[in-house]
C-alpha cells in the first residue's frame, strides 16, 4: 500500500516544479519520478496536473485540486476498470 503523505508531497513537488520548468522539462521524466513511489503509475497529466495509476483492479486519476501556501488538496477519481 502506498504512503499517501509521501505521494501527496511528491505530487505537490512535481506540480510546483512543472509550473516553473514545463517549457524545459519532459513530463515523461515526472512519470519516472512518481513511479518510484507508485510503480503502477502509467501516465502523467498536465491539465489538470496529476497521475493515472492502478490500484488493484481500479484505474485512478489523482490530480492537484488546489494549492494554498503549504496546503495541497488532491482529488482522486476512478476513471475505469473494476467494480
Amino acid at each position: 500500500m502506498m504512503d499517501m503523505h509521501k505521494f501527496i508531497d511528491r505530487l505537490a513537488y512535481l506540480h510546483s516544479r512543472w509550473q516553473d520548468e514545463s517549457e524545459y522539462e519532459d513530463i515523461a521524466d515526472y512519470l519516472a519520478n512518481i513511479q518510484q513511489l507508485v510503480p503502477t503509475a502509467t501516465k502523467m497529466t498536465t491539465e489538470p496536473f496529476g497521475v493515472i495509476y492502478t490500484q488493484g483492479k481500479l484505474k485512478l486519476h489523482a490530480r492537484i485540486k488546489s494549492v494554498e501556501g503549504d496546503q495541497v488538496t488532491i482529488e482522486i477519481e476512478q476513471i475505469g476498470g473494476g467494480k
